[in-house]
């Protein structure tokens, strides 16, 4: 299968401002005083409790269990989210508005990669909108991080019975994901067309496109290069496409950003007046490839880690390759790594950082799309990670 118009980079810098909001460095919960955020779309929508909390009357309750759980999925469900002051977004038809959510894979926040490899990421996302640097994710590994943010629960609300039951992924019940509370179904009861993209859940992931989805590419992260993908459209069955014959060879953010950006301008270019979309895109940036040998993620063809990050390390903090005796004894049982392994450890960093430049050109297009469709004051786009 042709994986489209690759690679996404190259626009000019020569953007005009745009109104993206909600850079999450990562997906963090924060006290909803220390950022002034107007949460729900009307005041009919909700009141604050004597106790403080916020009481919610709105279709999406349901996928919402707690403030502090996930206020990313309030900000997103909000007509009336605002750049962290109590204004409204301009909204001239009075719908609801458009949704992109950008999914990276294991990017950290205190190494750096935010600063090196999404600058523009960072400038069209963090400085024009707001960043939640206070926002922690409650179980902070793969499937249990992305069933919680597909679902709106707490973990000890999807996990299995067992360790060992079969039905899950990495102890997440997949059917408390799929049949009690997919976000998707919510979404689409307020009228959203809604399109799902790249890496969902580690397995488990169905081939058709669930209740309440109506464009699927998704795979639990695969290959960077070649990768293989369950597609399907509301309604139809779902098939495996690889996507292998592109000149050279076919890179997953690539297509994952191009499916996407291809599914926003039908949806403008099909209808004079089409429902708001939400479009959950996930990459496997800056997770490693999978497989024997020495950890490693891997760049587009077109971006090269050594040449874009020469000589970069990993922060030299006091703690970096340290002796620890007197920890516990998983701590102090391992050794100090040799030249060898802080060589390929530092390796390791520049290919994550070179992957996510990727991520970084995907976000520039997007930009670059929605300005061109003039959906930038209509549309918010929040990035972050699952951990």
């Amino acid at each position: 299968m042709n994986a489209g118009d690759q690679p996404l980079h190259a626009h000019s810098e020569n953007l005009a401002r745009t109104r993206l909001i909600g850079f999450l460095e990562q997906e963090k919960s924060f006290a909803c005083e220390k950022v002034l955020i107007s949460v729900l779309s009307s005041p009919a929508s909700h009141e604050i409790a004597r106790d403080g909390r916020l009481v919610v009357r709105d279709p999406l309750a349901r996928w919402i269990p707690s403030l502090e759980e996930n206020m990313l999925v309030m900000m997103m469900a909000n007509t009336g989210l605002v750049e962290a002051r109590s204004t409204r977004p301009d909204n001239d038809n009075g719908t609801r508005p458009n949704i992109v959510l950008i999914l990276a894979d294991d990017l950290d926040h205190t190494l750096g990669s935010v600063g090196l490899a999404l600058k523009q990421a960072r400038r069209l996302i963090g400085e024009q909108g707001i960043a939640a640097t206070n926002w922690y994710i409650h179980t902070p590994i793969c499937c249990p991080s992305r069933a919680e943010l597909l679902a709106g629960r707490y973990f000890h609300n999807l996990r299995v019975a067992k360790h060992n039951d079969p039905g899950g992924c990495m102890q997440a019940n997949l059917s408390r994901i799929f049949d009690d509370g997919y976000f998707a179904l919510p979404f689409a009861a307020l009228g959203y067309t809604i399109g799902v993209f790249g890496k969902h859940l580690n397995s488990g992931n169905p081939k058709a496109a669930p209740a309440g989805v109506d464009r699927w590419l998704v795979n639990g992260g695969g290959n960077y290069l070649n990768p293989a993908f369950a597609f399907s459209s509301r309604g139809t069955p779902g098939v495996e496409v690889t996507f292998d014959n592109c000149t050279g060879p076919c890179y997953s953010t690539a297509i994952i950003g191009n499916a996407t950006l291809d599914w926003i301008r039908a949806l403008r270019r099909e209808s004079t007046s089409p429902q708001p979309f939400f479009a959950y895109v996930a990459v496997k940036a800056p997770h490693i490839q999978d497989g024997p040998g020495w950890p490693v993620a891997i760049p587009a063809p077109w971006h090269n880690a050594d040449r874009s990050f020469p000589g970069v390390q990993p922060p030299r903090t006091p703690n970096w390759n340290a002796s620890c005796p007197e920890h516990h004894w998983l701590v102090r049982t391992q050794p100090p790594m040799t030249a060898q392994q802080a060589e390929r450890s530092d390796a390791l960093y520049r290919s994550r950082l070179g992957s996510l430049l990727a991520v970084d050109d995907l976000v520039l297009e997007l930009d670059a799309t929605l300005g061109a469709l003039e959906l930038r004051e209509t549309t918010y786009v929040a990035f972050t990670s699952d951990q």
